[in-house]
C-alpha cells in the first residue's frame, strides 16, 4: 500500500526501497498518525525523513514515520516472488502446459501473465 502510493506519485526509488527492505508497516491512527516500518536489515533514517515529508506534501497532514530493526516476515518483493513461483507451479500442472514441457526437454516457464480477454483485444487477435 505505502510502496504503491510512492510509485503512483513518481517516487520509484523510494517505492523500490520499501518493496525490497520493509517486512512490515504498521499504521496507527492515534495519537499522531504514526507509521512504523520494520526491517530485518538496517535502515537509513533518511528513508523516514523523506517519507514524512512526502506524506505531508501529499496529504497535508503530519505523519510520524518510525523505523524498527528486526522485522519479521517477508518483504513485498519476497511475497511477490513466492506468488510468482506459485503461479508457475500451478500453470505447470495444466495438461496442455505439462505436455508442452514434456515435448520440449529443458523448456521451463519463466513468466505467467493474465490473458487480456477484452473485446478490443479479441478483435485484434
Amino acid at each position: 500500500m505505502l510502496a504503491g502510493l510512492c510509485e503512483d506519485k513518481g517516487e520509484r526509488i523510494l517505492a523500490s526501497t520499501l518493496r525490497m527492505k520493509i517486512n512490515n508497516a504498521v499504521f496507527a491512527e492515534n495519537p499522531e498518525r504514526a507509521i512504523t516500518l520494520s526491517s530485518g536489515q538496517p535502515l537509513d533514517n533518511a528513508i523516514a525523513v523523506k517519507l514524512m515529508g512526502l506524506l505531508r506534501e501529499w496529504t497535508g497532514q503530519y505523519c510520524a514515520v518510525e523505523l524498527s530493526n528486526g522485522g519479521i516476515g517477508q518483504t513485498i518483493e519476497e511475497e511477490d516472488e513466492d506468488s510468482r513461483q506459485q503461479n508457475i507451479a500451478n500453470i505447470s500442472t495444466h495438461p496442455l502446459v505439462a505436455a508442452s514441457l514434456q515435448a520440449f526437454p529443458g523448456a521451463s516457464i519463466s513468466v505467467v501473465e493474465d490473458a487480456d480477454l477484452s473485446p478490443e483485444r479479441q478483435r485484434h487477435a
